[in-house]
């Protein structure tokens, strides 16, 4: 049994050093602002509809059809790096951008083989990520970890 115990923490450790590089990149492109970076590091079609399902259980249907709309524009619009700096300090990264081996320290592998950034060490996921082919992509956010105000339209 305990060997068993020590394989699980050795994939374990392997899967969150594996996805560090990819979500080191991710952190320095939204702290950055470089959208070309950003863009290979989510998974825009799961992370927007993941962001769509979090905006209509807050709105609920009281919005209408209308009000479904504004959500899906709104949600298309904050999918962009400046948007996602207050996920980025709700998940406890430091305030300089840490090398991938701290990364690897802070990542929990969480269902599905996924990783996330929790907000503290055993406090909920602030952003998820999933491994795509080669990459770990941004899969699931927070969307109360979002700022809706910042920067420019997208």
């Amino acid at each position: 049994m305990a060997a068993l115990l020590g394989l699980a923490a050795c994939q374990q450790a392997a899967t969150q050093y594996d996805a560090a590089e990819d979500v080191r990149a991710f952190i320095v492109a939204v702290r950055e602002g470089d959208q070309a970076t950003f863009e290979r590091h989510i998974d825009r079609p799961v992370l927007r509809e993941q962001l769509l399902g979090q905006v209509r259980a807050a709105i609920g249907d009281q919005a209408g059809p209308l009000g479904g709309a504004l959500a899906e524009q709104a949600v298309d619009q904050l999918i962009r790096p400046e948007s996602f700096q207050l996920a980025l300090e709700r998940s406890g990264a430091p305030g300089r951008t840490p090398t991938a081996a701290e990364i690897a320290t802070q990542l929990r592998v969480v269902e599905g083989g996924q990783v996330c950034l929790p907000r503290s060490q055993d406090g909920p996921c602030a952003i998820t990520f999933a491994e795509r082919g080669q990459d770990w992509k941004l899969v699931a956010i927070d969307a109360g970890d979002v700022n809706i105000g910042s920067g420019r339209g997208g």
